[in-house]
């Protein structure tokens, strides 16, 4: 399983991307496809570099494994960043795993802007053996409810919306220009004014021959379409309305009609918003805009023969602005803006941020001293520091929860035993793991006497031993059971804090286990049951799920159990109102 299991509603400051994560992805999920950016990390602004466009996945893309079904869809820069090379064959789930462990963040940040329940599900599938983090932004994120109550448009172009506003102020209009036109405009306030939405010339250029006699009207695609007009801007003739050519007749009509809709909807945007001191914007985007650009000029272009006698408004009124992927922009901007509200970082999460991305090797069986390396996705935050957990993230694709001391044992274990490749642990990367490692076992020891006691503890088992394998294995005995397979062993119970572990009992609780059904193999479900009670002699929490099934809980579990409830409180039909 990887950290991408589930996607969650994103949460401003907490989940921006890493203070060492150099790119992340932002995934805009349209009706008629899915398009794509890459940006930089906080050093450069959460800029934007790379853009492409999909389709949405087939059937045939599902059927097949997740890191072949990803390379369809990956530019060959993404690749690079997730698989750690360009080439389509070594995209492979180990591959996937080793390069994320040479990164200082080793999960990939995504961004989701979408409604579509079908289109998340997909991205769960592709990503699912890559180690991520899977965040959805909402319409909230961009606009708040007043303005969302009098406008109808998709996440991605309240996004568009979002980055426009912040780029060129208000009012301002936006025009999508693609086979539909759709359009949206913003008040001086910043208020919408609401939309429209009209048909582009793909469509004006095929509807006389899809809904008439073909024989008499024939559908013109794009070549015979950009030959008719670029002879006529060569020649300084627009196309006439009246003409014997069967063609020529077709595209002027659809060209000259489109012409004056887009420049109604302009001088009507213009009456609304009423006088400026400056010129009002018009943005233009979408995959058709030279053509838009074109038609909203004084002559058209000259393309085809203005409206007799009908002015259109000059520059000292208007500003156009051809721009392009404008929603990867607004998610910039919410990232930006959220980063300048952050509250500087104390001590102690600038130790936690240190946590993430150093590696870690772990011994998960009694009596069984195979040795797991992982890297450190995620920090659970606790009551104080002292009782924070952490996500390591196994090369084999499970996580394990370790307390602060387990985890200490397994950078120092790591520091030890390094790669399970000789070849590896010859490379940079693991030398400046692990000397990052060192640095945060010195902040931990000087943070609180019992890290130091440990490595007194484990120098002494080393010395003796020759390793300290044996020290940091899990004791014959720690078998505790479980009604449910655990996802990864649990850590020794510990108190939680001075206040009463009785508090839990009845909270609400969210835990994923493997799909029970033998079709979804490597999918995970999620389960939401209640804690009922709390055992003093066992230090434990026990948990009914809304099946009827049991587990018990340490406080770990307790802690990561109400965290994902919360975050998926939304989907809990079961919960207090």
């Amino acid at each position: 399983m990887t950290t991408g299991a589930i996607i969650t509603k994103a949460e401003l400051p907490r989940d921006l991307p890493g203070p060492s994560e150099e790119r992340f992805l932002v995934i805009v999920c349209e009706p008629d496809g899915i398009k794509w950016s890459l940006h930089d990390g906080v050093s450069f602004h959460y800029a934007p570099t790379v853009f492409w466009t999909t389709p949405h996945l087939q059937d045939e893309d599902r059927s097949a494994s997740p890191c072949k079904s990803l390379t369809r869809f990956l530019c060959q820069h993404a690749l690079a960043h997730i698989f750690g090379a360009s080439d389509y064959h070594k995209a492979t789930k180990q591959n996937a795993t080793k390069t994320a462990a040479k990164r200082m963040a080793p999960s990939t940040t995504i961004y989701v802007l979408s409604s579509n329940k079908q289109h998340e599900t997909d991205l769960l599938f592709l990503f699912s053996e890559v180690p991520s983090r899977i965040l959805r932004f909402s319409a909230s994120d961009f606009f708040d409810a007043q303005a969302l109550s009098s406008v109808k448009a998709t996440i991605g172009q309240l996004a568009a919306m979002h980055a426009i506003k912040k780029d060129y102020g208000s009012p301002v209009l936006l025009m999508e220009c693609s086979v539909a036109i759709e359009y949206f405009g913003l008040d001086g306030n910043s208020k919408f004014l609401g939309g429209g939405v009209c048909a582009g010339m793909p469509i004006r250029c095929r509807s006389l021959f899809d809904y008439c006699n073909n024989q008499d009207f024939p559908s013109i695609d794009f070549e015979r379409y950009t030959k008719l007009t670029e002879k006529a801007k060569k020649s300084g003739t627009p196309m006439s309305l009246f003409s014997t050519d069967p063609f020529q007749r077709v595209a002027a009509s659809a060209t000259a009609e489109m012409a004056g809709q887009l420049r109604n909807i302009v001088r009507q945007f213009l009456g609304l918003v009423g006088p400026t001191d400056a010129p009002v914007t018009v943005v233009l985007c979408g995959d058709d805009t030279h053509l838009t650009r074109e038609l909203l000029t004084d002559n058209c272009s000259s393309i085809v023969a203005v409206e007799p006698d009908v002015e259109f408004p000059g520059p000292s009124k208007v500003t156009f602005v051809v721009r392009k992927n404008m929603a990867a922009y607004g998610v910039q901007h919410l990232l930006s803006a959220s980063k300048e509200q952050k509250v500087p970082l104390d001590a102690d999460d600038e130790l936690r941020e240190d946590l993430v991305g150093l590696r870690a090797a772990f011994i998960k069986e009694p009596g069984n001293t195979k040795i797991h390396r992982g890297s450190i996705t995620r920090v659970v935050r606790g009551a104080v520091f002292e009782e924070d957990s952490v996500i390591l993230l196994l090369d084999e694709g499970d996580n394990v929860t370790l307390d602060l001391i387990k985890l200490y044992d397994c950078l120092s274990l790591y520091q030890e035993v390094g790669e399970e490749s000789k070849i590896e642990n010859k490379e940079v990367w693991v030398g400046e793991k692990q000397q990052a490692s060192t640095k945060v076992q010195v902040e931990l020891e000087k943070k609180n006497e019992v890290f130091a006691t440990r490595k007194t503890i484990l120098s002494e088992a080393k010395e003796k031993e020759g390793s300290i394998v044996k020290m940091v294995a899990p004791p014959e005995n720690d078998k505790r059971g479980a009604k449910r397979p655990r996802q990864s062993p649990s850590p020794k119970p510990k108190k939680a804090s001075k206040e009463s572990p009785e508090k839990y009992v009845g909270h609400r609780i969210a835990k994923l286990f493997d799909s029970p059904n033998p079709d979804d193999e490597g999918d995970m479900v999620l389960y939401f049951g209640s804690i009922d009670k709390y055992n003093g002699e066992t230090k434990l929490w026990h948990v009914t799920y809304d099946d009827d099934d049991e587990e018990e809980f340490d406080f770990d579990e307790v802690r990561d159990g109400i965290l994902l409830w919360a975050k998926n409180k939304d989907d809990d039909k079961n919960a207090k109102s």
